[in-house]
């Protein structure tokens, strides 16, 4: 066992996280096609129901949210409260037909053969997660309580942690064990996303014997891609368009056309006046060549920024000076379940466990990283033996 401040002795079992690790990451399971990682789930909970793990649905359907809830019988007096975790089952697109992930491991440090994806976004966060639950089912007195979320299509814009609801939850706050950097750093502030469609409406006419009487949708559509703004707009905001559609024969002047777009940002005051910005603009240049511009908009999840001294950010910050680790309060320009999470009322950070290179054939996972990552995470759930 690692030794630590959390009562001299860590409780966790790094071959067993390492060889859970191993054996989610071969599960192809991404978003939409949760099913063998749900039955993992329930087949957990199954198996230690005796031991008073209860598993909640959180709505119908054969693809759906899974939350273990575990008692603890350690007092708030005593140092112990009840605490949520999550991690998400999904992972990004594999190549057609791949049903399992080959692995490849040297040195501690875990890949793919480089042909697919490893998963280890999010797999390390659900080995991470079941590791504690099995820690806090062996040692109740120890804990105040642990509820152990897991969301599904997290990788296609969180949408399974958008129908979540503080009345499925007992705890205040928690961690969510989907980050990137490095263990002893949390992300506490992330912006909105939003996404838009311009749709560009002109009129037909043939291209070769009356294009004067034409209005080109696609002219339009590069009028108004030259005008808006575009990439890190200022500090705290930055808009894309990723997509473009319209058109068909070329003897047609084309009458319609799509402009596809996201903007995030941390401000809502920023956010409301690009978003003027981009209507407005796309308006415009439509207006000018005699065509119409109408720009919808969907949320994808909300922005969130927690200080310093709110309980979860102080509890995080706290168990890292235990570990002798220098806590590291980040924001990043990216989003998650967390966004989704805060915006219920959970207050929640991104916990850091250093995956690399996620959503490409290079993705690693180093096992020392993930121990830390693990300790510390234990030092934040379990009440220090006296």
């Amino acid at each position: 066992m690692h030794s630590s401040d959390n009562g001299g002795c860590s409780l966790f079992d790094p071959d067993r996280l390492h060889d859970r690790v191993r054996k989610l990451c071969r599960i192809a399971a991404p978003s939409g096609a949760e099913g063998p990682m749900l039955a993992l789930i329930e087949a957990y909970a199954a198996d230690n129901a005796s031991s008073g793990c209860r598993l909640m649905r959180l709505e119908k359907g054969d693809i759906c949210n899974l939350l273990l809830r575990i008692p603890g019988a350690g007092s708030a007096t005593s140092g112990g409260e009840p605490l949520l975790i999550s991690a998400h089952l999904d992972t990004v697109p594999l190549p057609q037909g791949v049903t399992s992930v080959e692995l490849h491991e040297k040195d501690g440090i875990l890949r793919s053969n480089r042909s697919t994806i490893l998963g280890g976004d999010d797999r390390a966060g659900a080995a991470l997660a079941l590791e504690m639950a099995d820690l806090a089912l062996a040692n109740p007195e120890r804990h105040g309580g642990l509820e152990v979320l897991f969301t599904v299509r997290e990788e296609v814009g969180c949408a399974g942690s958008a129908i979540l609801r503080k009345d499925d939850f007992i705890a205040a706050y928690g961690f969510n064990l989907d980050g990137e950097s490095e263990p002893g750093s949390a992300i506490v502030r992330a912006p909105r996303k939003a996404r838009f469609i311009c749709r560009i409406t002109g009129r037909t006419a043939h291209a070769a014997l009356a294009p004067e009487e034409g209005v080109h949708a696609l002219v339009i559509a590069g009028s108004i891609l030259t005008s808006l703004p575009m990439g890190k707009v200022n500090a705290d905001t930055t808009v894309n368009i990723g997509a473009v559609s319209g058109g068909g024969s070329t003897n047609v002047v084309p009458d319609s056309a799509l402009l596809t777009g996201e903007m995030r940002s941390f401000s809502e005051a920023s956010f409301s006046k690009i978003q003027q910005e981009i209507d407005e603009t796309c308006q415009a240049a439509a207006s000018a060549r005699g065509g119409t511009a109408v720009v919808q908009w969907e949320d994808v999840y909300p922005g969130y920024t927690l200080d310093s001294e709110r309980p979860v950010v102080r509890a995080f910050s706290s168990a890292c000076r235990r570990l002798y680790l220098v806590p590291k309060l980040l924001s990043s320009r990216g989003g998650g379940d967390t966004n989704n999470l805060n915006a219920i009322g959970i207050d929640n950070i991104v916990f850091g466990i250093g995956m690399h290179n996620i959503h490409s054939t290079g993705e690693y996972l180093v096992f020392d990283e993930l121990d830390t990552a693990a300790a510390l995470l234990e030092a934040l759930i379990f009440i220090p033996r006296e």
